[in-house]
């Protein structure tokens, strides 16, 4: 197998978790792909994700479990970095990819990067027989995630506070910049890519947050590449980059199915205003 992208670490990770997913579930696999950075590029050891795309024929609780548990049994494999715990898997069916539904786990953003980039590991490639999420699929999505996983108090604080954040390292530090700029990204232009393509889209398109991305990219690409200034810079607009993600994601919700989630955007994009107000 030719790898795509990434280190063959990484696909050696991937290549345990399809084993693994062809002896747990059986005849109920029927496609196994790699997605994410070791597929549309832009994988960096000990910083990127390891993303799984499973294509079932049973989209179940039962599937749901036995796809838990082999992720929970790919993590405890012993790899340097820590490659194992960074992996993560999304599963559906092709129907349901096929009528642009998420049945299982996999998110509107992600299928469009699995539809556009995906590896196909192991079974039968469907993909042209499947539809993929529009823009407002994608913001839709995006909102839930900046809600869910962004959206507590406590990470606003951490927000305010960019050096607890530096003191986790790498990893963490240009994932809290970057997340925001990939979402503007897949909004703006429609397209699901790797770090350094959304970063340098956004630089061209908002000049104010330039060298803040700029900082954040370089110290993700290299593990030397710590800017001195990178706190400063984060303490000033760590905040106004979170704001301009849910900015944009508010603009393209314009169903009346989406009100609820708007309010909710709303109130998080307050909130943050009231964290910049206390400094």
């Amino acid at each position: 197998m030719t790898i795509p992208h990434g280190d063959a670490q990484a696909h050696r990770i991937v290549g345990h978790a399809v084993t693994a997913a062809d002896k747990r579930l059986g005849n109920r696999l029927q496609a196994a792909f790699c997605i994410g950075s070791l597929a549309h590029g832009g994988f960096t050891a000990g910083v990127s994700d390891i993303d799984v795309a499973l294509i079932v024929s049973d989209v179940s609780a039962v599937t749901a479990a036995d796809i838990e548990a082999i992720d929970q049994d790919t993590r405890l494999l012993e790899v340097e970095d820590s490659a194992g715990q960074r992996l993560s898997f999304f599963w559906d069916s092709w129907s349901n990819l096929a009528d642009n539904r998420e049945g299982g786990r996999f998110p509107a953003v992600d299928r469009a990067d699995f539809l556009d980039s995906g590896f196909l590991y192991r079974g039968e490639d469907l993909r042209s027989r499947c539809t993929r999420p529009s823009s407002t699929d994608m913001a839709r999505d995006s909102g839930r995630f900046l809600l869910t996983k962004f959206g507590t108090d406590e990470y606003i604080r951490t927000l305010r506070t960019p050096d607890s954040l530096i003191a986790q390292g790498r990893r963490a530090t240009t994932k809290a910049v970057l997340f925001p700029v990939r979402m503007v990204y897949t909004i703006g232009a429609s397209k699901v890519d790797g770090n350094d393509p959304a970063a340098g889209w956004f630089a061209r398109h908002y000049d104010a947050h330039a060298e803040l991305v700029s900082a954040a990219t370089q110290w993700r690409n290299d593990e030397d590449g710590f800017r001195e200034n990178l706190g400063d810079l984060m303490r000033t607009g760590l905040i106004a980059l979170y704001k301009l993600a849910a900015e944009r994601i508010e603009e393209t919700l314009t169903a009346p199915c989406d009100r609820e989630l708007q309010r909710d955007i709303r109130r998080f994009r307050v909130a943050l205003d009231e964290a910049s107000s206390d400094d």
